[in-house]
């Protein structure tokens, strides 16, 4: 699954790649401003063809799939990444609490599961689409301080573990917003920012339809 908000993550690899800041990076692609670039971070805005069609013009390297869909790999000829991940199937508060400490329920080896930690089967129904029996969730753990609006969590408090996508409250930058896909049957969630003891971002998800 990929979104507006995950551009951003996108165009961070790329300046790490390049070794530019957002701003020096829109000045190196020709940019007159690096205003665009940071709209990306907010999340008010996705890659547009013109701003992929013109880093590639820079960067002929880079590659227009993966910068407009994130799939595939960042480099032309690049070799395919294949990783093995745990994967996990229960309930997901005792898995993520102890996941070093049990046995998982089998291996996942994906090439776009390349940078998640863990693989998690959820029946949860809050963002799953209708029509689906469960859904395997390839997560990377987060700092809580790194945590990106518009992205899809597991957000940890010592109350609750709930998969959502996260909207910055307006009134209190102290507050992330937990939305639901389903928000008429599961309401917007307040969580104070400190008492985010785990963050788990969906890197992507592979939906089991009911059979």
């Amino acid at each position: 699954m990929t979104n507006k908000y995950n551009n951003w993550e996108r165009i961070e690899q790329i300046l790490a790649y390049t070794n530019h800041t957002a701003h020096s990076f829109a000045m190196s692609i020709g940019l007159t401003r690096s205003e665009n670039i940071y709209h990306i971070k907010r999340g008010n805005f996705g890659i547009s063809e013109d701003l992929a069609e013109r880093i590639v013009r820079y960067y002929p390297e880079i590659n227009p799939t993966w910068l407009l869909s994130g799939m595939g790999n960042m480099l032309r000829h690049s070799e395919p990444k294949c990783t093995t991940a745990p994967f996990f199937e229960g309930d997901i508060r005792r898995i993520l609490q102890s996941y070093n400490d049990i046995t998982p329920n089998g291996m996942f080896h994906l090439p776009y599961a390349c940078d998640c930690d863990i693989v998690v089967r959820t029946a949860d129904k809050a963002m799953a689409m209708p029509g689906t029996a469960a859904t395997d969730l390839f997560l990377k753990q987060s700092k809580v301080d790194e945590i990106v609006q518009g992205n899809e969590y597991i957000i940890c408090t010592d109350k609750e573990v709930l998969w959502r996508k996260l909207r910055s409250v307006k009134s209190n930058p102290d507050e992330w917003r937990l939305v639901a896909y389903d928000r008429a049957a599961y309401p917007d969630t307040i969580v104070n920012k400190a008492d985010i003891r785990d963050a788990w971002r969906v890197i992507t998800r592979m939906t089991i339809l009911v059979s």
